[in-house]
């Protein structure tokens, strides 16, 4: 029985092997590895594609660095959008049938507003909505921009003036009131009928009369 000692010494004496040969896929992992003979088909700039043909794909669906997704359906149509970030133009929408297969539709934000994290994407009344953290060194606030088609164009940011809140999500209700909901220290809500441009015209519960 060869002693842990023993072991790492040997390993201390054992040469480097190059990069390629320990590789993922490589011979040496190769029967740890259930996708090592896999070739990926090719998507949008040469990106890995989630749909393997048959009827079946493989997670993750999108490749490379797309945090934050917000989905929205209209009809048969899904369209979805991701954290930018300090990349421009930004708020890239993409579209889908089946939730597999996606293509790029528009970049949605084309005014720099700082760095964009945690986009809501939503419809209402027949216009999109995205509202957009963003930051700077100098400010941090959630803007708002808007289309009536989800090509565009789209509108220029308005900055709702929110420098407290984060992750904003909307939820609206029958009487056309829009609630936007945002991540504080604990949860606060804002109040008030949506304008056409996306801003909120804040209004005030009733007091109950006793």
């Amino acid at each position: 029985m060869i002693s842990r000692r023993t072991s790492l010494l040997l390993l201390g004496s054992t040469p480097l092997l190059p990069y390629a040969a320990r590789a993922q896929g490589s011979a040496a992992t190769s029967s740890l590895d259930p996708h090592a003979a896999m070739r990926w088909a090719k998507g949008f700039e040469g990106q890995r594609r989630a749909d393997l043909g048959n009827g079946r794909f493989l997670n993750p669906i999108f490749s490379g660095d797309h945090p934050d997704p917000s989905l929205v359906c209209d009809g048969e149509d899904y369209y979805l959008t991701f954290s930018t970030f300090d990349a421009y133009p930004g708020i890239v929408i993409w579209h889908s049938r089946d939730l597999v297969n996606w293509r790029p539709v528009t970049a949605a934000l084309t005014k720099p507003i700082g760095s964009v994290w945690a986009p809501d994407l939503v419809k209402h009344d027949g216009r999109f909505y995205c509202y957009i953290p963003a930051r700077t060194p100098e400010k941090k606030s959630i803007y708002v921009i808007t289309a009536d088609k989800i090509e565009g164009p789209w509108s220029d940011p308005v900055d709702l003036n929110l420098p407290l809140h984060i992750d904003p999500a909307h939820v609206f209700s029958y009487q056309a009131t829009a609630y936007r909901p945002s991540v504080l220290s604990s949860m606060s809500t804002t109040r008030g009928v949506i304008r056409k441009n996306g801003s909120l015209r804040h209004s005030r519960p009733k007091a109950r009369r006793s």
